[in-house]
């Protein structure tokens, strides 16, 4: 059933080629205002409003607002943990990696509006991780569509990025399958200790440049901070965009700040996610986007997060029962990933 939304105005609502279709609508023109109900003759349907206003699109579905990235100037992106992984590591199968699922979820309902899985070979899995090659599909939530796909072929992360085969990159794709963001480590790494990708258009010019924190990057010490990696302009100008990993519940406790209080659930959810973190390596980014960053390239920046996570989040659990070691912390340089670990002898080694 598609009806017109009231107008307590009495003003004239303008309505100019609204079509539904299963649910979605496609408007033309300003100011449209259009209800559908999906409720009759579909189980457990849910009311969904849709409005279009000069080309904006926002959803609304049991009371919580979705927005498209236009209106949007951060994201959360939080990693679906894999407890069957996470326990055949701890008793010692190396060969249990499995594909990677991640959520973006919107900073104010925090209800989750895209879905991006890996799919990836499990032999690359098994052997390459995490610089095995992985295809990833980026689909709409709200509409089943997808959204975009990327692609970041196999490199051998971790070492001297002196050589093409050694420099993690993410290329982005529109539905139409064509380029319009690509990612790449610089030669060596940026030289120096501080974790440096370049963000580069359809046309690989390089218009931005992503830089971690120097020096330490995870390990243990993920458990009780966050790693930002900001972003600035070719130039070395700072901008306000910048990809946080963050500490194992820092998520739970903006949700509770927003939702004015604490409960024992929200308080219970920010001891689980310390656990998780300890023993899995499923991680959580916040995804600040600059002033002025067209949607495209929302989604490029999105993906350079998801780069970021298999550049230095993927490499297992800082916990292992089977080993019986710790990883303290990982430092970086020049394109090598070193991991700090204390093993059961009590001798410091690293790799």
């Amino acid at each position: 059933m598609l009806g017109v939304g009231d107008n307590n105005n009495g003003a004239d609502i303008q309505m100019a080629n609204v079509v539904a279709v299963e649910g979605q609508q496609v408007a033309n023109g300003k100011d449209v205002v259009v209800q559908v109900d999906n409720t009759a003759g579909a189980a457990g349907g849910v009311n969904k409003n849709v409005v279009e206003t000069q080309g904006e699109v926002v959803v609304q579905a049991e009371g919580v607002e979705f927005a498209t990235l236009a209106t949007l100037d951060k994201v959360y992106i939080q990693q679906k943990p894999n407890i069957g992984e996470a326990i055949a590591q701890q008793l010692g199968c190396c060969c249990v990696e499995q594909r990677n699922t991640y959520y973006v979820v919107h900073p104010e309902s925090f209800q989750m509006v895209l879905e991006i899985k890996e799919d990836s070979d499990p032999f690359q899995r098994c052997c390459c991780k995490p610089g095995h090659a992985v295809d990833l599909e980026v689909t709409d939530l709200r509409t089943g569509q997808r959204a975009m796909t990327a692609k970041k072929p196999c490199k051998c992360l971790g070492c001297c990025a002196c050589c093409d085969i050694c420099r993690a990159e993410m290329i982005a794709y529109g539905p139409d399958g064509e380029v319009f963001s690509q990612s790449k480590v610089p030669l060596m790494g940026g030289w120096g200790f501080t974790p440096t990708i370049e963000v580069m258009d359809r046309d690989a010019e390089v218009h931005s440049v992503i830089k971690g924190p120097t020096f330490f990057t995870g390990g243990c010490i993920e458990s009780c901070k966050n790693f930002q990696f900001r972003m600035e302009t070719k130039e070395g100008k700072e901008t306000k965009g910048h990809i946080v990993k963050l500490r194992p519940g820092k998520m739970e406790e903006i949700r509770a700040s927003k939702q004015m209080g604490r409960d024992v659930a929200q308080i219970g959810a920010q001891m689980g996610a310390q656990i998780t973190q300890m023993f899995t390596d499923a991680d959580t980014f916040e995804v600040n986007f600059p002033e002025g960053l067209t949607n495209e390239l929302k989604m490029g920046l999105i993906a350079d997060a998801i780069l970021i996570d298999y550049m230095f989040y993927e490499h297992g659990a800082s916990v292992n029962a089977a080993s019986q070691s710790i990883n303290v912390c990982d430092m970086y340089c020049c394109g090598c990933l070193f991991h700090c670990v204390i093993s059961n002898d009590n001798n410091n080694s690293s790799d």
